[in-house]
Order: structure tokens, then sequence, then C-alpha cells
């Protein structure tokens, strides 16, 4: 067995086929070239999809609102920045905690920033008239 360079430059093994083997020669090399076809495609949907991916985490992450997924166990699978930032975490480092995690003490800092965040919004409201 010989190797050939593939197009993403990582050497490939090569079947070699006996002389007088013909029609085994051309099977094999019409069967590589389909494999490198379905290859090709899957490599281009894997980019495809991981464009899209970050397209939506960075709409998720602009957005300042909060934003956050959770499965029944209380664990966040999403959230976004601001989620974070409420917490005093990056998202990553938010996806690893569940509720049970939380201190008493950390989720009274989170209530006063909250607090914070909606006494303010409201102090710059203008006063209703009458």
């Amino acid at each position: 067995m010989r190797t050939a360079k593939s197009p993403d430059k990582k050497a490939a093994p090569v079947l070699e086929v006996p002389q007088g083997h013909e029609a085994l020669r051309k099977l094999v090399a019409h069967q590589s070239l389909e494999l490198e076809a379905e290859v090709a495609e899957r490599r281009r949907r894997e980019d495809e999809l991981s464009a899209e991916r970050l397209l939506l985490r960075t709409v998720i992450d602009m957005i300042p609102d909060y934003i956050y997924v959770k499965d029944r166990d209380s664990k966040f699978l999403v959230n976004n920045i601001a989620v974070a930032r409420n917490l005093g975490f990056t998202p990553d480092l938010l996806l690893v905690r569940e509720d049970a995690d939380w201190t008493l003490a950390e989720f009274k800092v989170s209530v006063k920033k909250d607090q914070a965040a909606y006494n303010f919004k409201a102090a710059k409201k203008p006063a209703e008239k009458k």
C-alpha cells in the first residue's frame, strides 16, 4: 500500500491493484472519487453550520435582555452576556452552574444588581404629566 497527498495535505492510503485487474482498478478509482466528494461536502456543511452557530451566538450576546435556557436540572444550556454579567460570570463559566450551586450571598448580590438596574431605569424615565 502506498500513500498519496489528499487536498488537506494529509497522507491518505491508496490501494494498489495487481496488473490485469483493470475493472477493479476503475471501481476503486470511482469509489475513491465518490468518497472524496462526500468528505468535501461534509466539511463544507460543517463549516456552514459553524458560521450559523457563530451568527446565532453573536445575535444572542448583542441583545441586552436576559436570554437563557435551562434543562430540567436547572443547568444553563444557553445564556447571553447580559445574564452572565449579572451573575458575575462569563457565559461559558455559567454553563457549568446550576441553581443549587448558588450560595445565598451570591443570590443576594444578584438580586441587588437587578434592583439597582431597575431603580436606575425607573429614575431615568420622565415624570408623568397629569
